[in-house]
């Protein structure tokens, strides 16, 4: 019969005992991993849908405020803002004021770090970023000293130039003509649209394909001025006799023929026209190409051209004949459409927000 060392036996248990406490205490350890790291993702996720909201009600504030000409468009954002994320249960419990940081500013898409694409300004506000802090408790973790995480989320909520809307009158202005002004020193500025090489301007037919024709360009302007009439019977025969709603990125077909359809727009403008001889309107803005289409007379876009915005205009004359030939208007500032917002802004505002960050 075999003999069997009981010292080797109890020295086996012993480590058992060890290898079964380490791996106890592992297993706890990625429980508290699961738990822990689950639960907080799922609070951050709650935190970042009050910033969200929180962002979003600021701007759209702030879109109203530009819409209802409030002469300081920052009225109101922060505390709209402050009661949004307020309504919104982070952990369990409701944001507390002193869990927010609302800014109201600019933000700017061009600079390569997302980090300084928004400045904080009240002078002319396009956006509102909110930050929300947050603290939550822990459960397994609690084993390993960490009895609560703290967290930040931020979101950033612009109005900016409208993505879409529908023209006025079938014009369009080229961004090269806001570029020769630095910042928004155009706003108010007077600008000559016709055949000169200071108008940055040309008629669309609003088609979606390089394809331009004036005879589509007449016929919205003079089924504008009346849908009833014969002559506009004729244009729904043949042509194009209605503006639709364009979006932004759209390339649509411009060209010129000053001559030919200044006479229909003359029209539609003394029949639009205010006490004060003025009339408000909405063109689109294209994307010129690095300002070849200004440098001489006669050298406006031709072809199909990328929309990135729309500009508001207040049309003071319009000239048929002679040398100064073309419409003589100026370019409002925050005035506002009810569309998404964060495009291009040619002094128009879109008063629907959307979130950049």
């Amino acid at each position: 019969m075999k003999n069997y060392d009981v010292s080797n036996l109890l020295k086996d248990k012993g480590v058992t005992a060890i290898i079964v406490a380490v791996l106890v205490t592992v297993f706890i350890g990625i429980a508290a991993l699961a738990v822990d790291i689950g639960y907080l993702a799922m609070v951050k996720n709650e935190s970042q849908n009050a910033s969200d909201a929180a962002a979003l009600a600021g701007a759209r504030q702030l879109g109203e405020n530009y819409a209802n000409k409030i002469a300081d468009p920052t009225t109101n954002v922060v505390s709209v803002s402050q009661v949004t994320a307020g309504k919104n249960k982070v952990a369990g419990q409701n944001l507390a004021v002193g869990n927010m940081n609302v800014k109201i500013g600019i933000w700017d898409p061009t600079k390569a770090d997302p980090n300084l694409r928004f400045t904080e300004t009240a002078v002319s506000p396009m956006a509102v970023q909110v930050t929300t802090t947050a603290t939550t408790n822990t459960f397994f973790a609690k084993i390993f000293n960490l009895l609560n995480m703290n967290m930040a989320t931020t979101a950033t909520a612009v109005i900016g130039g409208p993505c879409e809307g529908k023209p006025t009158i079938p014009l369009g202005i080229s961004e090269t003509w806001f570029n020769k002004n630095p910042g928004v020193d155009w706003c108010g500025t007077e600008i000559i649209l016709g055949d000169t090489k200071d108008s940055c301007a040309g008629w669309t037919n609003l088609s979606t394909t390089e394809h331009y024709s004036k005879q589509d360009v007449n016929c919205m302007l003079i089924c504008a001025t009346d849908s009833n009439s014969e002559n506009c019977d004729k244009c729904n025969d043949k042509y194009m006799s209605t503006m639709r709603e364009v979006t932004a990125e759209e390339n649509i077909g411009f060209g010129g023929g000053w001559a030919d359809v200044l006479p229909n727009l003359e029209d539609l403008y003394n029949q639009k026209k205010d006490a004060d001889d003025t009339w408000t309107t909405t063109v689109v803005v294209y994307k010129g190409v690095g300002g070849t289409e200004c440098v001489q007379p006669g050298g406006g876009p031709d072809g199909a051209e990328e929309v990135i915005g729309f500009a508001t205009l207040k049309i003071t004359k319009v000239v048929t004949t002679g040398p100064n030939m073309g419409v003589t208007a100026q370019v409002l500032c925050n005035y506002t459409m009810p569309e998404p917002g964060g495009c291009f802004s040619g002094g128009t505002l879109g008063t629907i927000p959307r979130l950049v960050q």
